[in-house]
């Protein structure tokens, strides 16, 4: 069975105030709260203080998942000031497509193909001005989704903190009137955001992703 597993660290954390740093993590904490599911198919855990261990169990949903870390984080507003490339960028983010030998929230071990290629490779992404969300697979049939991960992360670094807030909610598939009850502003104005930041590409890039069998070598 094929997991993805997400590795992820946030970018220049450690300019933060001391203040922000306590509040980023609280508001780390309620992501993971709020993606957890009851029977363990996705679960997440903050690693080395300012990093994001996430494991689904369905491989389909990781690309989402993926922009859903991005966007949140994105969407956080310091109270003190913070370096450039930590609003614009936000964090780095590797998916690893793979096997997992153990895969246990209850003991906290994430072990196997998947783990060690998403682990491996957000070392690997030093570069995070030109990519900061990348996929990583040892099996060539998936080489094609790599490169829609890269043109996503493109489209999400060039959106403001505003428009990455009404892009994590519609990754929620929440609709625009939803988004802006719970935004307080009108939904003309979730529409503009939306069509800012190019929702509509990110979307036809997410139902390619997730029309994909990852179980099915010849997918």
């Amino acid at each position: 069975m094929v997991y993805a597993t997400l590795s992820a660290d946030i970018i220049k954390s450690t300019t933060l105030s001391v203040s922000d740093t306590e509040r980023l993590r609280l508001y780390l904490l309620q992501f993971i709260s709020n993606i957890t599911r009851p029977d363990d198919s996705v679960w997440a855990r903050i690693v080395k203080g300012d990093g994001i261990e996430i494991v689904e169990a369905n491989a389909q949903d990781a690309l989402r998942t993926a922009l859903m870390v991005k966007c949140y984080i994105r969407s956080f507003s310091p109270q003190d000031d913070a370096d450039a490339d930590f609003l614009r960028y936000g964090v780095r983010i590797a998916i690893g497509l793979g096997e997992l030998r153990i895969n246990s929230r209850e003991q906290g071990i994430i072990d196997g193909e998947a783990i060690y290629l998403s682990g491996r490779g957000l070392e690997q992404m030093t570069d995070y001005k030109n990519e900061s969300l990348r996929l990583f697979s040892n099996r060539k049939e998936h080489d094609s989704v790599k490169v829609i991960c890269s043109l996503v992360d493109a489209l999400v670094n060039n959106a403001t903190a505003r428009q990455c807030e009404v892009i994590y909610y519609k990754l929620l598939r929440k609709n625009e009137s939803e988004i802006a009850d719970i935004l307080h502003v009108k939904q003309s104005s979730v529409n503009k955001h939306s069509s800012a930041a190019n929702w509509s590409k990110i979307s036809q890039a997410l139902a390619y992703f997730e029309g994909i069998d990852f179980n099915d070598t010849a997918s």
